[in-house]
């Protein structure tokens, strides 16, 4: 039984990377565009016609993200905690996955310029760690299995 559930199924492994990956791709390629890419408008500078999309894109993804972490959090993580293995950045991942479902949430409903501004490179840094920790919790995880 924790074999199977530390070894999840290659599918399903497959659809969760790939839509990190999507995630991923999304919310950088947003983030770079809305800081440094301005397109001239009639009236200056203003947003580019792909943000409002890729923001749409990454908001998809991070609501099949979190059903993915569901899915992880029932047959994954307990199994592994209760293994004792890969603990460390097990608990860095699930931390960083919730802080970033709570930077999304509050740079969805949140208000002000200001908060708005400083949460969006919260949850950048955050966006930006996860993929790093995200290996290295993977690396070790098949370098101890045997």
């Amino acid at each position: 039984m924790s074999r199977v559930a530390l070894h999840f199924p290659r599918r399903a492994k497959a659809l969760l990377y790939g839509n990190l990956l999507l995630s991923f791709i999304s919310g950088t390629t947003w983030f770079a565009m809305n800081r440094w890419f301005r397109v001239e408008g009639e009236f200056g500078p203003e947003p580019s016609k792909l943000e409002p999309w890729l923001m749409k894109i990454h908001g998809a993804s991070a609501f099949i993200a979190l059903i993915g972490f569901g899915y992880l959090l029932a047959s994954h993580v307990h199994v592994g905690w209760r293994s004792k293995r890969n603990r460390t950045l097990g608990v860095a991942l699930v931390s960083i996955f919730s802080a970033l479902a709570i930077s999304g949430y509050l740079l969805y409903y949140g208000s002000g310029d200001e908060f708005h501004y400083g949460m969006g490179w919260i949850h950048l840094g955050f966006g930006l760690a996860f993929p790093c920790v995200l290996a290295g919790h993977v690396f070790i995880g098949h370098r101890r299995r045997g």
